[in-house]
This record gives structure tokens, C-alpha cells and sequence, in this order.
């Protein structure tokens, strides 16, 4: 199971655990250079070019961090302008521009559409920044997304096993297609969340407990 992981074969999400280790290990470096004015399209350059040439996003069949490079360097550059809203903002017009971009890409490309999305995400992202003054919520509503957001690495470990373990049970029950779709993806969505939230908890704890007793 081990090499499953490694090699990206263990189950549909779980190819990008290696690629996540890999990140943490590039993020000392990426870091020294994040104020590079290099780094940024040199990263999208790669990530691009590993979108049609395969060699650059695996090796002896294991996925490569350069498929995704372009996200994780955009973030890294672009965290103080999102937490603290100080720095240059790119203008909405391009971020629209990015969605025609994508569209049109879809459409010219169908067979390129996979998760290395180098517009859709990071252009709604900004979009929902830009117009975030506009949505109107309450705090409860701000203080749960915020920490689904928190559990997100968890959500990602834990989602697929349980969408397949409801998956497996609703097919021995015979209901309508498009119902069973539906409420599916509503109860694994919920339970990803719940488990998820205590699954956290579970692992600080852990940790406090660690440190305790080696301190």
C-alpha cells in the first residue's frame, strides 16, 4: 500500500499526497525566492508545459509537484495581499478574461481538462475576493466556512472512503438514479465535515500528548 501512495495508485484522490510531500520539501527553497520576479511565470511556464509533455509530470510513474507548481508559487506570493490586503491587485478585467480563457480552452481541448486547471480555480478565487464585500452572511455562517477551511487537509483524506463506503451501501438499494446521486453526495459531504472536525481535534490532541510526554 505504501507504493500505492507513492506512486499516486492508491485510490482516485490520493495521487496528490506525493505530490504534497514533495511541496513541503521544495517549500524552504520556494520560500527564499518568493520575492523573485522570476518565480511567478517561470512557475506558470512549467506547469503549462507539463500540461502536454508527459515526462514533466511523472517519473517512473510517479506524479510530479510540476503539474501543480504555478498554484502553490501563486499562493505563496500572493498570501500577504490576501491576509492583509497590502500590495498590487491584478485587475478584474484579466481574471474575466481568465474565464473566457478557460472556456474557450475547454472547448478547443476537452481531452486537457483535468485537474490542472491553470485559470478556472485561481480566477474565481480572486473573483470571490474581489466581490467578498458583496455577500452578505452571517458570522455563524463566516465562522463555519472558516473552519471547514481550517479541516480542509482532513476533508481531502477523508472524503473519498466515506463517499465510497455510502456509495456501496446505496447500491444495494434500488431507488431513482438522480436521488441516490443527490443524497449521496449530500450525507458524504455533511459526514466528511463532522468526522473531519473531530479527526482534527483527535490530532492535536495527539500531538499535545506527544510533546508531554517527551518533554
Amino acid at each position: 500500500y505504501f507504493y500505492l501512495i507513492v506512486s499516486g495508485n492508491a485510490q482516485v484522490p490520493f495521487y496528490f499526497v506525493i505530490v504534497l510531500l514533495q511541496f513541503y520539501l521544495l517549500f524552504p527553497l520556494l520560500l527564499k525566492l518568493k520575492n523573485k520576479k522570476w518565480l511567478l511565470p517561470v512557475s506558470f511556464l512549467i506547469t503549462f508545459l507539463s500540461m502536454w509533455i508527459n515526462p514533466l509530470r511523472y517519473i517512473f510513474g510517479i506524479p510530479l509537484f510540476t503539474g501543480f507548481l504555478f498554484f502553490f508559487v501563486y499562493g505563496l506570493t500572493h498570501r500577504t495581499y490576501f491576509l492583509k490586503m497590502s500590495g498590487r491587485p491584478v485587475s478584474q478585467l484579466w481574471w474575466y478574461l481568465g474565464i473566457i480563457f478557460y472556456i474557450a480552452f475547454f472547448f478547443l481541448y476537452p481531452e486537457r481538462y483535468f485537474n490542472n486547471r491553470l485559470f478556472f480555480g485561481i480566477t474565481i478565487f480572486n473573483l470571490a475576493f474581489y466581490f467578498q464585500e458583496s455577500f452578505k452572511f452571517s458570522a455563524k455562517f463566516h465562522k463555519l466556512i472558516s473552519n471547514i477551511g481550517k479541516n480542509s487537509l482532513w476533508i481531502f483524506l477523508l472524503h473519498y472512503p466515506i463517499c465510497l463506503l455510502i456509495f456501496n451501501y446505496f447500491q444495494q438499494i434500488t431507488l431513482n438514479y438522480f436521488f441516490n446521486f443527490f443524497f449521496i453526495f449530500i450525507l458524504s459531504t455533511i459526514l466528511s465535515v463532522i468526522i473531519s472536525y473531530y479527526a482534527n481535534i483527535g490530532y492535536k490532541k495527539l500531538l499535545k500528548h506527544l510533546e508531554i510526554r517527551t518533554s
